[in-house]
């Protein structure tokens, strides 16, 4: 039956090993071998092996699959060091560069946040083999909120390369932006650049943005406003900017996120539209070569006003092939169309594999391809209405089935009436794209334009409304969930097991699948009673923040020195991933300006440590004999004192230099401690400080 599967999905055989070596060369980067040598070898080997069967007769199946699983595996690994080796490695430093803006500014609260690939820097020799992308945030006014993609600016400033906070648990920021050939960052004031030039860059995804800005402004033309403005143009054209962090949370509760996210379903819906327009050129002659081309090129144009997101590109290459094998009357094999759009967008950029869009669109299309119909067959319903309501029931289960392991671990939340949410908003999303088609094709008629604008922007608070409505429901959202990888592997090895006592009808596979299942609870027991045993100090990295961390188990006291206002935001982004992991629901937040024993320090003595934090260089006021004995003196609000003069009044075993304090401070401080001989670690540089004890707990924090 296996053969039989791999001999129908031929693409299977290949995007599989090829998977398998992007993601040893990522885990794994010191892995290396002559990988064109390698691959020269094995293809003549394989052409060998090729020749050889038809000349001696032998069966060489099983040797000459082996080949090609290692050839695609290679392929796979020096597609990532192809990346790796065409990476331009650009130090810290001041720069006076040229670059270009190669994304949508996005508006911020305080900022403008772009995405800007340098061309030439002034005054340095270097050879750039791929132009480095850079992360900037520019200061908010007139100039900078003008900013479009295609920008050619002149600047001047400290670049640098993005580093992980290395807070416990957080999103690992760093990683994601590496993903997307990004590695480093700056942050640019009016006064330090200028535009000199626009609609530099590439001009096909020049052309489509402007597009895309006309159909933005053709729902503004229509008076669609505010938070129906911003789902239509997610809904429809990929454009999220202008989502609230509100529209956002709301969509997310009630497990209606991927509708904003342009995928399959958008893709989908624009490939019926344009082929069922197109119906008439079936009877003329090569009338289906030519609707291939004009849905093909439908599909791709499509595409490219959303963005070329991976999501839309795997819905296009499928819907793309489905159109192959129509115009070639070929017989279709869903996983191997599944299999084939994925080899060929790992092939154009590998690096896709570790993006979580990709990951759980194709998770959620083979989920829904294996299991919906399974799920579909349970009950048999002759009435129209009730059947359309339970073949989405059936989708939104089967999809997640798939996706749920990586929601959990990536989201860390559950949506709980995600069967309600798809039942009216798949049709509702339906009838708000078609509209939103209707509306652009008969945008040359005010009369009729403005009415289908008026019937859009009804769908759309309908649409907001009803999501609004099941995120208020009672326990819509289970939150705080936190499952590890090992966790997560073996949800996936439960939902494959069972997959295959579905194909099989092997009581022995369900019988494995009970087995992993007791193996994910006693790990996931034995995971958190070892969180419940630990206890230990942090002094997190936080930018221009300081703070620091005393836990044990599932409680804890926590010292910030940030206002209230900001309080909020820093949890969510660096505290609350450690608290969910530990199980610390009533944190003990203290706001150090009513903490500090004195203006000058605060003293902490946590289980068998003593911790100084110095707030104020005034100690130099005082006068000392003998220096105390500490563990840790942890360097705050950025104090103007030497680490001699340090030395006068604490014998310390490690000095913390933490990331309140600025960046030529600190660099004096280490600098110094490389003189003397001082062990030292800076926050800034090398990730929170983490120091882990066990289960004591003997405080007076």
């Amino acid at each position: 039956m296996f053969e039989k599967f791999l001999h129908q999905t031929p693409f299977v055989r290949f995007v599989f090993p090829l998977i398998a070596g992007i993601l040893l060369k990522i885990f794994f980067p010191g892995f290396s071998v002559p990988f064109v040598e390698l691959s020269i070898a094995l293809l003549l080997l394989i052409v060998g092996m090729e020749v050889t069967k038809q000349s001696f007769k032998i069966r060489v199946n099983k040797v000459f699959g082996v080949l090609v699983f290692l050839s695609f595996l290679i392929t796979g690994a020096a597609l990532v060091q192809y990346k790796s080796d065409n990476k331009t490695n650009l130090p810290d430093g001041k720069y006076s560069y040229t670059a270009i803006v190669i994304e949508n500014p996005e508006i911020k609260e305080k900022t403008i946040k772009a995405i800007i690939e340098i061309i030439r820097i002034k005054d340095l020799q270097l050879e750039f083999s791929n132009n480095p992308k850079v992360l900037v945030y520019f200061q908010k006014d007139s100039s900078s909120t003008s900013l479009k993609m295609g920008d050619l600016i002149m600047a001047r400033s400290q670049v640098s390369e993005i580093r992980h906070s290395g807070n416990p648990n957080v999103f690992n920021y760093k990683n994601y932006l590496s993903f997307k050939e990004i590695y480093y960052q700056t942050y640019l004031n009016t006064d330090q650049f200028s535009v000199v030039d626009r609609d530099r860059g590439n001009k096909l995804l020049l052309m489509a943005n402007n597009v895309r800005q006309l159909l933005l402004n053709q729902y503004q033309k229509y008076k669609i406003s505010g938070d129906q403005l911003a789902v239509i143009s997610a809904l429809t054209l990929g454009y999220k900017a202008d989502l609230s962090p509100e529209v956002k949370q709301s969509f997310s509760a009630s497990g209606a996120m991927h509708v904003l996210a342009v995928s399959g379903l958008h893709v989908g819906i624009i490939f019926f539209i344009i082929s069922n327009l197109l119906f008439f050129l079936e009877r003329k002659k090569y009338g289906r070569l030519l609707r291939f081309f004009l849905v093909i090129g439908a599909l791709f144009s499509y595409a490219l006003l959303t963005g070329l997101s991976n999501s839309v590109l795997r819905s296009t290459f499928m819907f793309s092939l489905i159109c192959v094998g129509d115009i070639f009357a070929r017989q279709k094999n869903t996983y191997n169309t599944i299999a084939a759009s994925a080899f060929i967008l790992l092939l154009i950029n590998p690096l896709s594999i570790m993006d979580v869009g990709f990951q759980l669109s194709y998770l959620a299309v083979l989920s829904i391809v294996f299991f919906q119909p399974r799920i579909y067959s349970l009950f048999k319903l002759n009435s129209y209405l009730p059947d359309k309501i339970w073949q989405l029931v059936s989708v939104s289960v089967a999809a997640q089935i798939g996706t749920f392991p990586l929601t959990l671990f990536y989201f860390h939340q559950f949506p709980v009436y995600f069967i309600i949410t798809n039942i009216f908003v798949i049709p509702l999303s339906l009838i708000v794209i078609c509209s939103a088609v209707a509306l652009l094709i008969f945008s040359f008629s005010g009369t009729v334009a403005g009415f289908i604008a008026y019937l859009l922007e009804v769908q759309l608070k309908v649409l907001n409304g009803s999501i609004k409505v099941v995120e208020n429901l009672p326990f819509s959202t289970i939150t705080a969930i936190n499952i590890d990888q090992t966790e997560t592997f073996l949800f996936f090895a439960i939902i494959i097991v069972l997959a295959l006592f579905i194909i099989s009808k092997r009581l022995s596979f369900l019988k494995y699948a009970f087995l992993i299942f007791i193996i994910t609870i006693l790990y996931n027991t034995v995971r958190i009673h070892s969180a419940n045993n630990e206890s230990g100090i942090i002094v997190y990295n936080i930018a221009k923040t300081s703070a620091i961390e005393f836990y044990s188990g599932n409680t804890n006291k926590i010292i910030v020195n940030s206002e209230k206002e900001e309080i909020d935001d820093i949890i969510k982004f660096n505290f609350q991933p450690f608290w969910d992991k530990q199980g610390i629901e009533n944190p003990e937040i203290v706001h150090s300006s009513k903490h500090s024993q004195s203006k000058l320090w605060n003293v902490y003595h946590y289980n068998n440590l003593t911790i100084v934090q110095l707030l104020s260089d005034k100690i130099k006021l005082y006068n000392t004999k003998t220096p105390i004995n500490i563990d840790y003196l942890v360097l705050s609000k950025n104090s103007n004192i030497s680490i001699s003069d340090l030395q006068k009044y604490f014998n310390f075993k490690k000095l913390i230099i933490d990331s309140s304090n600025q960046l030529y401070r600190i660099n004096k401080w280490k600098k110094e401690c490389e003189m003397i001989g001082v062990e030292y670690f800076s926050v800034t540089d090398n990730g929170a400080f983490i120091v882990k004890q066990p289960h004591i707990y003997k405080s007076s924090v």
